[in-house]
């Protein structure tokens, strides 16, 4: 899960929660584009996410986790034991 976007309907004043999967150079259009999963609603009171039928499971894992990041370490060209 990468991070959680917030996206406000200003006719209707509902706030839309999306998780951005992955961010990428589109060579056709000329632009950067990236895949978004809907999670849900933003509950004004609370500030918690009320979760779509489709997607309850991925919004447990995007609110538990909000903050990963992975690390690489490169040790050269071979690994001497």
């Amino acid at each position: 899960m990468a991070r959680l976007y917030h996206r406000l309907n200003k006719k209707t004043g509902v706030t839309y929660v999306y998780s951005i999967e992955k961010s990428y150079w589109d060579r056709n259009k000329k632009s950067p584009r990236n895949k978004q999963i809907y999670l849900g609603k933003l509950d004004a009171e609370t500030g918690e996410i009320i979760p779509s039928k489709r997607r309850s499971g991925t919004i447990k894992r995007a609110v538990s986790t909000p903050n990963v990041t992975a690390t690489a370490k490169s040790c050269g060209p071979f690994i001497c034991s």
